[in-house]
């Protein structure tokens, strides 16, 4: 009777044993849950809530999903939305910057940091990744306080660290337009060469504070007006361009008088490093 229970018993044992053992994936023969198999003897998978396996961080980066801010990396295309600096993912300064980091990011809206950790929030921005070789970075600010002046539409943008914006090329200007609902922009940072210029041409823009290049308009006789022909003449070197009507889709009907804005109350801005 005794030696029956001590077989039944075994037996028991052995069955109970080979049914835990059913369950298990892999057997490295110790426990630790940060390598390819866990302490349960399951294969590391990317969504484990451990950092095992061939990824970089607790499930994600290597042959798992990009990673987020704050997050370890080996290369900048393991971080969404953000370039990997010191093995860490961290935000860019613009869509640039991103995109040098991870060309083969699309279009859409990501967050940046404009001064790099500085007194500056964070801002979700609108990158065109595909309207030239440069990741465009462009954000509207709707205000209703802003009002005539264009000296208050330079602070907007100032206090994210950027400019009003300047449409480099027919392409990228035709992103900002699509961008904004087929509205172009209000104003430009463009603005006359000396007090006075007439025709486009006369005009330069600034990006980053220093001269560039930019488009408005493909008429060889240098009229952005959209009716009549401007810029005539009316204008200092101290204020930029602004749209003065609606129609002529991305070109659009502009005009100078100096400290203007027709269409108030919204401003897009960019840090124009393009």
């Amino acid at each position: 009777m005794r030696r029956i229970s001590h077989t039944v018993g075994l037996r028991g044992l052995i069955v109970a044993a080979a049914q835990a053992g059913a369950g298990e994936t892999c057997d490295d023969g110790h426990l630790s849950n940060n390598d390819a198999c866990t302490n349960t003897c399951t294969q590391a998978t990317c969504s484990d809530g451990f950092k095992n396996g061939l990824e970089t961080d607790v499930d994600c980066g290597g042959v798992c999903g990009k990673c987020g801010i704050g997050k370890l990396c080996a290369v900048n295309s393991e971080c969404n939305q953000a370039a990997c600096v010191n093995n860490t993912c961290q935000l860019t300064k613009s869509c640039k910057e991103l995109k040098v980091a991870d060309p083969g990011l699309p279009d859409g809206d990501y967050t940046v940091d404009p001064d790099g950790g500085g007194a500056i929030a964070p801002l979700k921005v609108h990158c065109d990744m595909d309207a030239g070789p440069c990741g465009y970075t462009m954000i509207r600010f709707n205000d209703g306080n802003l009002g005539g002046d264009q000296n208050a539409y330079t602070r907007k943008c100032g206090a994210a660290g950027m400019e009003v914006i300047v449409p480099r090329t027919k392409i990228h200007a035709t992103a900002i337009y699509g961008w904004n609902g087929n509205v172009v922009p209000n104003l430009y940072n463009v603005f006359p060469k000396f007090n006075g210029a007439s025709g486009i041409n006369n005009w330069t823009a600034k990006c980053k504070g220093v001269d560039c290049t930019f488009w408005m308009t493909d008429n060889g006789n240098n009229d952005v007006s959209c009716g009549g022909y401007e810029p005539k003449g009316d204008n200092n070197t101290g204020f930029r361009i602004y749209k003065w009507n609606e129609g002529c889709g991305v070109q659009g009907g502009w005009n100078d008088a100096s400290n203007t804005v027709n269409y108030t109350g919204w401003v897009i801005c960019s840090p124009n490093d393009c």
